[in-house]
């Protein structure tokens, strides 16, 4: 769901911005909710599991954030939703899974009491989540989903303690997989599944992304190095090794950062130029991310 804004409050600075995210409806409590505990991401997203009282109907301006919402639990209720392709209507069952677009407006109306484990994620950072380009079409599906993967790993991404590095590297990689099952053309989860790449395809990419380590390589040049469209290639990338082709990359050059930090005489600045990064400060931000230090704090581990 999104949130409701009142045009009737000033928007400007901070205020706007913060009218812009789903944090709003939750502060704001614009929408009739029983209950709602949040947990922040590390990485900008928020979880929030709400248990929503019913709702007659509402519409809500656009926000900036994508949301991916899972019903937890359900009466098997009633939903009527318009995300700009029309009214729908669906029974709100434990399992269902919705995406709600960013900047689009939305209508909502339901007559039960779900319980909601919504993800909403900054849309600025999706393409690194996909693995593509920052300006890559999205595929929004509209109908509901239904997909037992996306269910059973929110639960854990939600009990997980998120202030933890290995919960904060099992976040990052399940938050990666949901938005790649979930963020495809309308289609039943059979259809949406695709084989695991084949090994002369899968050799190939691994070996252009690694050649290319330095400057980097989109999904679109990979897909037709290996004859694929870009979204086989990532669905098929994904199934044959669990990792986004960003991901299997980011690995790669962190293995390869470590490797050059056990030179005491070699500078982190030159490290991270040499594994891809255009400054010291954004392979600083990625490699405490990964390993849950910095390259100074391992490079000091290491030698000692």
């Amino acid at each position: 769901m999104q949130n409701l804004i009142d045009p009737s409050h000033d928007q400007g600075g901070e205020d706007a911005a913060s009218l812009r995210r789903f944090s709003h409806y939750l502060d704001t409590r614009s929408l009739p909710v029983a209950t709602a505990s949040t947990r922040q991401c590390h990485d900008g997203s928020l979880m929030a599991l709400v248990e929503h009282a019913p709702a007659e109907g509402l519409t809500f301006e656009p926000i900036d954030d994508l949301v991916v919402s899972i019903v937890m639990k359900s009466v098997r209720t009633r939903v009527v939703r318009d995300i700009g392709r029309g009214r729908q209507e669906f029974t709100e069952a434990a399992g269902c899974i919705l995406v709600t677009p960013p900047n689009r407006r939305s209508y909502w109306c339901f007559e039960g009491a779900p319980l909601v484990l919504h993800i909403s994620v900054p849309f600025a950072r999706v393409p690194d989540w996909l693995g593509v380009a920052a300006d890559a079409p999205t595929a929004f599906p509209s109908a509901p989903l239904y997909d037992h993967l996306v269910s059973q790993m929110v639960g854990r991404m939600w009990s997980a303690n998120l202030a933890g590095n290995r919960s904060e590297a099992f976040f990052d990689h399940a938050l990666g997989v949901i938005l790649n099952l979930v963020l495809v053309p309308d289609a039943p989860p059979a259809a949406r599944a695709a084989p695991p790449l084949a090994a002369w395809r899968l050799s190939r990419a691994i070996a252009l992304m690694s050649a290319r380590m330095r400057g980097g390589v989109s999904v679109e040049e990979l897909a037709r190095a290996v004859d694929l469209s870009p979204d086989h290639f990532l669905r098929s990338f994904t199934a044959a090794t669990g990792r986004t082709p960003f991901q299997w990359l980011t690995e790669r050059r962190m293995e390869a950062a470590k490797a050059l930090l056990q030179r005491q005489d070699m500078p982190i600045t030159d490290i991270a130029l040499d594994v891809g990064y255009s400054s010291s400060a954004h392979f600083s931000a990625r490699f405490r991310k990964v390993t849950g230090m910095s390259p100074s704090m391992w490079r000091a581990t290491f030698l000692n």
